[in-house]
């Protein structure tokens, strides 16, 4: 499971209160708001956002570092 997929899994939009429509662009809208403003380090302590080939540097957005997938620690 990636960063951003384990983040939106948590989110629960109630179906009652929003047409089918409205739920699936509010999670759209919630998916790039957090791709854009934040870091899954942010969310979860020591979350890898880096590799060999680049480090994340806060100054550009962190669509590699949310579409890794996470490391399950126990």
């Amino acid at each position: 499971m990636t960063h951003i997929d384990a983040v939106m899994s948590g989110i629960k939009i109630d179906g009652e209160l929003f047409a089918p429509e409205a739920r699936e662009a509010l999670r759209a809208s919630i998916r790039e708001s957090l791709i854009l403003r934040h870091c899954p380090g942010d969310i979860w302590k020591g979350a890898n956002c880096h590799n060999e080939e680049w480090v994340c540097n806060r100054e550009e957005s962190c669509d590699e570092c949310w579409a890794q997938e996470m490391e399950v620690r126990k």
